[in-house]
């Protein structure tokens, strides 16, 4: 999540933090429709730590999502244009307990699985979802991400600080909030399969540079495209991820400029509706001469659309490509405001959607 937090502390055992992400939408072109809507988040976390448990963390995530889908009722695109994008819930986002032991941790309960594989630093400066999560990963198969996390253990160990290795498993099905719309039901289902997760993360540079390369396996049965009533057992995904600070600011001691690129690729066409994705940027901080906190980006993302489903379906369009240019400046340590457009070339794969044009002006409040 974009937003900032500014922690509030009792004896230092007790973190509660809070945020506001609200943002205005308009379609300009086509789409679905043209139009506006207001969609926005609040979030609210607090963890424990307590003292008499030497290295262990209580961790507990409220969200509310409230207003307009503009990827439902106006774009119609695959990728989602707006992280934030979800409809109007109360849930449970996250719970867990997470245990230190020199350079391994061991984290379990309701766990997003985004929050620590297939993400980026350079990617969370994007509103557009594809940047947060490859949509070869999260249109493919269960995976338990915002909004829906879901019951799993996660292990990381860092060999030494350049190099960390994290896996971990999940229950195979999520759900979604219409059937569970607290997300306090929970059950796991050998029919449903187990999703597990592996990545390697290698730091160079002092760490401006980053290398992360893993795989999702899900163990579940997946309709083929071709056939479904014919099933195919597990699906493989795995994935990519660069970053680099390509100018380093001394004065300011923060990166300048910086670049990433992100892959993801599903080796089985026949279960698998988007089979490769890539994307890939950059972003500037301190446009105007350091004087103020802002960044400015731009960045692309390409899903590709499975063969098999391309000669089922004479509808479908190849490919869905997007580009986004966003601009983030700090009015002060708890007001953030980003303006941001974004066009969808081949918005849905769809013949019968056109491109589409669009923006948002989202407004980041921390307390």
């Amino acid at each position: 999540m974009l937003a900032m937090y500014v922690y509030s502390q009792t004896e230092n055992t007790i973190n509660a933090r809070a945020s506001y992400i609200g943002e205005g939408f308009a379609n300009f072109t086509r789409g679905l429709q043209k139009g506006e809507t207001y969609l926005g988040k609040i979030h609210f976390g607090i963890e424990y730590k307590p003292k008499f448990f030497n290295n262990g963390e209580f961790s507990a995530h409220i969200e509310n999502t409230h207003g307009g889908n503009p990827s439902r009722d106006y774009i119609g695109d695959l990728q989602v244009a707006s992280n934030i994008d979800n409809g109007d819930y109360t849930y449970l986002s996250e719970l867990w307990y997470k245990h230190s032991f020199n350079n391994l941790f061991v984290k379990f309960g309701i766990i997003d699985l985004n929050s620590d594989y297939l993400n980026s630093n350079c990617g969370g400066v994007f509103l557009n979802s594809s940047f947060g999560i490859q949509p070869s990963a999260s249109l493919n198969m269960p995976v338990p991400i915002f909004p829906m996390n879901a019951l799993g253990v996660n292990l990381q160990y860092s060999f030494f600080d350049k190099l960390i290795l994290r896996t971990g498993i999940w229950d195979g099905n999520p759900g979604d909030l219409n059937r569970n719309p607290y997300n306090v039901q929970w059950k796991l289902s050998k029919s449903e399969g187990i999703l597990s997760a592996t990545e390697f993360e290698y730091k160079y540079k002092n760490g401006l540079g980053n290398l992360k390369f893993g795989m999702l396996y899900h163990s579940a049965n997946f309709k083929t495209l071709s056939d479904t009533s014919c099933y195919i057992k597990g699906n493989f995904q795995f994935h990519f991820i660069f970053e680099q600070v390509i100018v380093y600011d001394k004065i300011n001691n923060k990166p300048k400029i910086d670049v990433f690129a992100n892959i993801g690729y599903l080796p089985n066409n026949e279960i698998n509706v988007i089979p490769l994705s890539f994307s890939g940027g950059v972003y500037y901080s301190n446009v105007f001469l350091n004087k103020i906190d802002d960044k400015i980006g731009f960045a692309f993302s390409y899903a590709k659309i499975s063969d098999v489903l391309l000669r089922k379906y004479m509808e479908y369009k190849t490919k869905e490509t997007l580009f986004e240019l966003t601009y983030t400046i700090e009015i002060n340590n708890n007001i953030s405001i980003q303006p941001d457009l974004q066009y969808i070339f081949n918005s849905g794969v769809n013949n019968n959607v056109s491109d589409a044009f669009v923006g948002f002006l989202r407004v980041i409040i921390n307390t």
